[in-house]
């Protein structure tokens, strides 16, 4: 038996995440900062758009792969990453939690160059590791270190 859609089209999902936003919108929060307590709009976050519409974290991974609602959740997804990118770079939103919910909400990370040079070493045969060897050992010896 397969379970019926909570939302049958991609326009019923539009209109509940826009009804998600568009209650934050209208909703101040207060929130703690170190310089004391200040009213702000209400977070966007997948986790509360989730709540909001009465489904999981999992069932909305489900609906993301579905290709007739792909878009219109990915729209939501970089909604709720751009409140967050523009808070934190605004000062509205602390960095330290915002770089946190990026990387693990949004698949944001650190990243850093690093140049190697790929030149191989140079490949001794025996004999010459051999020769190598006793040239060194007869220089110890010649200059009277016996390291």
């Amino acid at each position: 038996m397969v379970m019926p859609r909570i939302f049958p089209t991609p326009e019923d999902l539009e209109q509940q995440i826009e009804s998600y936003f568009a209650a934050c919108e209208n909703q101040e929060v207060t929130i703690n900062f170190a310089a004391g307590p200040a009213r702000r709009q209400k977070p966007l976050t997948i986790s509360g758009l989730c709540v909001y519409m009465g489904i999981s974290r999992e069932l909305w991974s489900t609906y993301k792969a579905r290709p007739d609602y792909k878009e219109i959740m990915g729209k939501a997804l970089l909604r709720t990453e751009n409140r967050l990118e523009e808070g934190m770079l605004t000062g509205e939103i602390p960095p330290i939690p915002a770089i946190f919910a990026l990387k693990n909400n949004y698949g944001w990370r650190d990243s850093f160059d690093l140049n190697v040079d790929k030149q191989q070493p140079e490949k001794l045969t025996e004999e010459e590791i051999k020769r190598h060897l006793a040239e060194r050992q007869q220089a110890r010896l010649t200059s009277g270190d016996e390291s």
